[in-house]
């Protein structure tokens, strides 16, 4: 009984070479499985890039199309508005003009 028997040592070595055996294959699982989501995220960059390219296509045109809208709206503006505000202040110094007449007349 001084010594422990050969079994018990096989067995304590099976059981810890078990143990490491079996953390060894968890270890492969997450490389593998981690290998699997970088070459899926891959894919959803390559995707994401392509969405982001035609998205600044997009805004390149809503910007070309909003400059056009401006200098057409700017165009109007010299075109029509000017000239009415111009008869407009004309119209309000001729009112004010014939307003002071009749006041000086009362």
């Amino acid at each position: 009984m001084e010594t422990i028997p050969p079994i018990y040592w096989m067995v304590i070595i099976g059981v810890l070479v078990g143990f490491i055996c079996f953390v060894l294959y968890q270890v492969a699982m997450l490389l593998k499985e981690s290998k699997h989501a970088v070459t899926d995220s891959r894919k959803i960059l390559q995707e994401a890039v392509k969405t982001v390219d035609m998205a600044n296509a997009l805004l390149a045109d809503a910007t070309e199309i909003v400059s056009t809208a401006k200098s057409t709206v700017n165009e109007v503006n010299n075109a029509i508005i000017g000239p009415i505000r111009r008869i407009s202040s004309l119209l309000s110094v001729v009112s004010g003009f014939a307003e002071g007449l009749t006041s000086k007349r009362k």
